[in-house]
């Protein structure tokens, strides 16, 4: 549970629900299962939002393919609030559809790097009549170097590149197709 609230004038503030059960199960000596499955409940604070609700399902399953090297596959169904600025503001949610691959590899005792390719699909589902569903199409991919210079400090290097197109090509849904590529350097404790 809890309380989203916004600084702008995008989309308006929210009370959240979710609720989540999951599993998880050895599927072969080297692959470990995760199954999860709830219910997710957004209502708005203002009535021109449509409240939003629906079945959360995730399944990921990770494979220890040699002993420095994994593969992990995450495949995802939800309901995710719109955050991109709309000229049609009654579509606030969409259902989002994913795959996301995760190849790893630890190179050295204290450098790990992967490369995870993903595709996701978006739905905006039409609220009014004569209205069409708008779909999204996004693929993309992020190859990262971790480098653990201490048990409590490491550093990050990645670079992300993100494509996504809709089958919408109307002025008032622009926001909605870009192509960008982010490089980041962090530096990180634990404790």
């Amino acid at each position: 549970m809890g309380k989203t609230n916004y600084e702008t004038n995008v989309i308006g503030d929210s009370e959240f629900f979710e609720s989540l059960f999951g599993v998880q199960f050895k599927e072969t000596a080297k692959t470990t299962g995760i199954f999860k499955i709830g219910y997710r409940i957004r209502t708005y604070d203002e009535d021109k939002y449509d409240q939003f609700e629906g079945v959360v399902l995730s399944y990921e399953s990770r494979t220890q393919l040699t002993a420095s090297t994994f593969l992990s596959v995450l495949l995802r169904r939800s309901q995710e609030e719109a955050l991109v600025a709309l000229d049609i503001s009654d579509r606030n949610y969409y259902e989002l559809n994913s795959v996301n691959l995760t190849i790893g590899r630890q190179l050295t005792s204290k450098i790990e790097a992967s490369f995870s390719p993903y595709c996701q699909f978006l739905d905006f589902p039409a609220v009014q009549a004569g209205q069409s569903d708008i779909n999204v199409f996004t693929y993309g991919f992020r190859p990262a170097i971790n480098y653990k210079i201490q048990k409590w400090l490491f550093a990050n290097f990645s670079y992300w590149y993100d494509n996504r197109t809709s089958d919408d090509n109307s002025n008032t849904t622009s926001a909605l197709g870009w192509e960008k590529s982010v490089a980041t350097f962090t530096i990180g404790a634990t404790f």
